[in-house]
């Protein structure tokens, strides 16, 4: 499972450092890029079609395999990915670059074309294992052979007209966390479009404060930035200001909205 955020990247299956999508430097071997790494589709009309570019940035041919999956986000933020296949058109699907060369995507929506709310899912370009260059490293007098793969994950929205986010704290509690206190926070988004938390005011309050406790952006870790799906809840462990009493805590959320 990953973690859901507000980045889309370029995963190196096997090696161990990590580049972001967009980021990846042109370098030797099979390497490729997908763009735009963020897509808005309509549900339906000429804006259910839309075209991605994967171009090839190494000095060997590379192959890639194009697939769509849905985006579900757990409480805690971990996304699970199930297969979307059935919900879009990939054309093509497959591709096999040139170094430099470059191949338009066309990716069209097949689902539901007047969905109640925003639906998002990710788009994901895979390299194909077809003569991948072998790395070897040696480690502990053992020598390791290992085949560099890359996968770009990108965003793709669903989202229908006047689609718009609402975000609630739903549950606030300052509760015991070892020798300290943590505040466990529950927001959910009960609108009909996605949004990245920015600017975020957090204002609580609990019978033993004497008056309320208001918390800026770098008190909030973990929070400022964060993606909330549409429909979908998120969980935030915080450090619980000090004169909070332990139990159920009045909170009010402001932020800026940004799609």
């Amino acid at each position: 499972m990953w973690h859901a955020s507000q980045f889309n990247w370029l995963i190196p299956l096997v090696l161990t450092s990590n580049l972001w999508a967009g980021m990846a430097p042109a370098q030797a071997g099979a390497a490729f890029r997908l763009d735009p790494p963020r897509m808005t589709f309509s549900p339906s009309g000429s804006g259910a079609t839309r075209s991605f570019r994967v171009q090839s940035t190494g000095d060997q041919p590379v192959a890639v395999e194009i697939r769509m999956k849905q985006r579900v986000v757990d409480l805690q933020g971990n996304e699970t990915q199930p297969d979307a296949e059935a919900d879009f058109v990939v054309y093509p699907p497959q591709m096999l670059l040139k170094p430099g060369e470059s191949q338009t995507v066309r990716v069209t929506w097949l689902g539901n074309p007047n969905p109640p709310s925003e639906l998002a899912y990710r788009i994901v370009a895979e390299q194909l294992p077809v003569n991948l260059p072998t790395i070897e490293q040696v480690q502990n007098g053992v020598k390791i052979n290992l085949k560099a793969l890359y996968v770009y994950v990108g965003s793709v929205f669903i989202t229908p007209r006047q689609a718009t986010p609402k975000v609630l704290v739903t549950q606030a509690v300052c509760q015991a966390a070892g020798t300290g206190k943590q505040l466990a926070l529950t927001l959910e988004n009960q609108g009909t479009g996605h949004t990245y938390l920015t600017d975020l005011k957090l204002r609580l309050a609990a019978g033993g404060a004497a008056t309320p406790i208001q918390l800026q952006p770098p008190d909030l870790p973990g929070i400022t930035g964060e993606n909330l799906l549409a429909g979908s809840k998120r969980q935030f462990l915080l450090p619980c200001p000090a004169p909070l009493p332990l139990g159920p805590v009045a909170a009010q959320l402001e932020f800026v909205a940004n799609p």
